[in-house]
């Protein structure tokens, strides 16, 4: 599966949303590099790749997927740049402890992607915890058109629904390549349909990792066909060691945590997004809420486990220009002395803190400033530093 280039990841980024934009590319050969080959032995072994795919495809009916997968962009340009261009296709999960706006990030993903696809999207945000409604999604930007959530699930509806939408897809393939997205919160909540029905949990216990364990293998091929994201919100669990002998951490940095939903549900995700609260936001920028530490803890489109912060609002959910603004603040663009800000690419302007919102809105000549240094520390802090693909930089 190919990934991005550092140009693509760059391609758009406008200033207003630095998103991603997905572009079919040619899949390039790395098995074969022209750095260890001769131009002759490259050639012969080319020719024989080929060959061996055109026999596997006439012989046996199985065809290389040379295509780059598809992704939502999350509003967040400093996300979307370490997602590999934002949520993608197939089965992600977005986990953390309560609090940590793992709803608000899934909902926000639904917005941006409604803006950017002027409405043609389609998501389905499916409730297993009965705490989101109409009024809390509009308010976190799901507006064109608004979103009924669906309650009372099971975990085989939540697979009905990503069923829907490829059959609708197949039947109007003029919307087959635009992202459409599942929202399930969370897995954790979610019980299986007999389990909806049984007194005694002895008689469910394990069903729904087995269910999992059946479908998610199913139905990841035909989520990546027709350009579907199952985003599932998912809880942690403390990790009970038994005996003489610690048990090995399910994922590299979970530590003493473990993601409900047995070990189909990681292995099957291509994303999984790990948050938590770190410090409160009291005011400072106009509103509360909390600084959220993140880590793609797994991800199979950009480097995995950098650290990296996000701005997050009680009200209105994550803030990509906070976000933005708090990345400068840490990279030295922009210099704080006492109640007075600079930034250092257009000194002639100084700024409130409170108030830097409004000279990002009104002032063009900053506003353009701001999105420069934003770009930049984008390439030169990610994607310059974790996009390599010198095959020669690992020695």
């Amino acid at each position: 599966m190919p990934k991005k280039n550092k140009e693509e990841l760059l391609e758009s980024i406008d200033g207003e949303s630095l998103q991603v934009i997905n572009k079919e590319t040619e899949l390039q050969t790395s098995v074969y590099s022209k750095i260890s080959l001769t131009d002759e032995e490259f050639e012969a072994a080319k020719s024989l790749q080929d060959k061996f795919t055109e026999h596997l495809k006439v012989t046996q009916g199985i065809v290389p997927d040379l295509s780059v997968r598809s992704t939502i962009p999350t509003g967040i340009d400093l996300l979307d740049v370490l997602m590999g261009g934002g949520a993608a296709s197939g089965f992600l999960q977005i986990i953390g402890p309560p609090g940590s706006g793992k709803s608000a990030l899934a909902a926000k993903i639904i917005a941006t992607s409604q803006r950017k696809h002027k409405g043609m999207t389609h998501s389905i945000y499916m409730d297993g915890e009965d705490s989101t409604d109409k009024k809390r999604l509009i308010q976190l930007g799901v507006t064109k058109p608004t979103l009924d959530p669906y309650t009372g699930i099971s975990v085989e509806s939540v697979f009905k629904s990503i069923e829907g939408m490829c059959t609708f897809k197949s039947d109007n393939p003029e919307v087959k390549d635009i992202p459409w997205a599942v929202v399930w919160d969370s897995i954790a909540n979610t019980h299986t349909e007999a389990a909806l029905h049984e007194m005694d949990p002895n008689k469910v216990t394990g069903l729904k990792a087995r269910i999992l364990s059946h479908l998610l293998p199913i139905y990841i091929s035909k989520m990546r066909e027709f350009n579907v994201s199952l985003i599932a919100v998912n809880q942690l669990r403390d990790k009970i060691d038994m005996g003489i002998f610690k048990a090995p951490n399910d994922l590299q940095f979970l530590q003493n945590k473990k993601i409900p939903g047995g070990w189909s549900s990681m292995f099957n995700s291509i994303q999984i997004l790990y948050m938590k609260p770190i410090g409160h936001i009291d005011g400072e920028y106009g509103f509360y809420g909390s600084r959220v530490q993140c880590k793609l803890i797994k991800n199979k489109l950009f480097s995995p486990n950098i650290d990296f912060t996000m701005i997050f609002s009680f009200e209105r959910g994550f803030s990509n220009f906070f976000t933005n603004y708090e990345l400068l603040k840490k990279t030295k663009r922009i210099h704080m002395g006492g109640a007075w800000g600079t930034l250092s690419s257009y000194p002639d302007k100084k700024f409130q803190q409170k108030n830097v919102i409004n000279m990002y809105n009104e002032n063009e000549k900053f506003r353009e400033a701001f999105n420069n240094d934003v770009k930049d520390v984008l390439k030169t802090e990610y994607i310059d530093v974790y996009a390599s693909t010198d095959e020669n930089a690992i020695g």
